[in-house]
This record gives structure tokens, sequence and C-alpha cells, in this order.
């Protein structure tokens, strides 16, 4: 794949994720997780549950519960740390990434200021390996 190609297939890849996780936003705070207290959820009885919502001074929403497991704490604080809001924060990070490692025809990265060998530019292809795109 050519480093032009590879540009425009990771702002698809990273517009599609930011999509996503606005589409996700439920109420404008950040998720938390935190285990279940008895009385807090009648349907949830069991204290190995952890749940996974969003609260601010006007409301809260229930995203999800995790549990019966062991690492019940340990995914619902993976959940929670990504977070729409995070996730978003991380899409814009990396769409200004790509803006300035922008490739002209004869593979010169403007983010580099050089001529790249081999193409992609570092930057890139760290970029192409978080979204899971190949280089090749």
């Amino acid at each position: 794949m050519s480093a032009a190609a590879l540009y425009l297939r990771l702002i698809d890849v990273v517009n599609a994720r930011l999509k996503t996780a606005r589409a996700a936003v439920l109420i404008d705070a950040p998720w938390v997780a935190y285990p279940h207290e008895p009385g807090q959820r009648d349907r949830v009885k069991d204290r190995s549950v952890w749940l996974v919502g969003a609260e601010d001074d006007a409301s809260s929403k229930f995203i999800c519960e995790v549990g019966q497991h062991d690492r019940a704490p340990l995914v619902a604080a993976h959940i929670a740390a990504n977070d729409p809001a995070t996730v978003i924060r991380m899409c814009e990070r990396d769409l200004k990434v790509l803006k300035r490692h922008q490739y002209d025809d004869g593979g010169y990265c403007s983010g580099c200021g050089t001529d790249v060998d081999p193409l992609p530019c570092p930057e890139v292809r760290d970029l192409a390996e978080a979204y899971e795109v190949s280089v090749e």
C-alpha cells in the first residue's frame, strides 16, 4: 500500500471509530466502575458484580454490568477507562497527527520534513499499528 493510500485508509478508520464513540455518548459525564452494593440495584444481587455507569448533577445512566468472575473489577475498570469522551479525545488527537504527516506523490512527509524511507514515516506507521491497519 502506498503511503498516500495508507494515510487515507487511516483517516477513514479513525473517523469510523470517532463516529461510533460520538454515538455512544449518553450523558456528558465520564464513565465510572463501581462494585455492586446490596440494595443499590434490585436486579443485581451478587457482590462480585461490578457496574459501569455515567453520572452528572442532572442524571445518571447505567451502562453495563460485569460479573461472575474474579476479573470483573478489572474488566469494568477497562470499560470505564475507554468511555466515549476518552475515545473521542484519542481519535481527535490521532487525526491531528495524521494532518501533520501528509504525503505528497513523491513520498515527502510534511510532518517529518523529509523524504521518508521506508514509507510510511514512524508516526504514521505507529498509528497504523494501533488501528490494526496493514502497512503492506
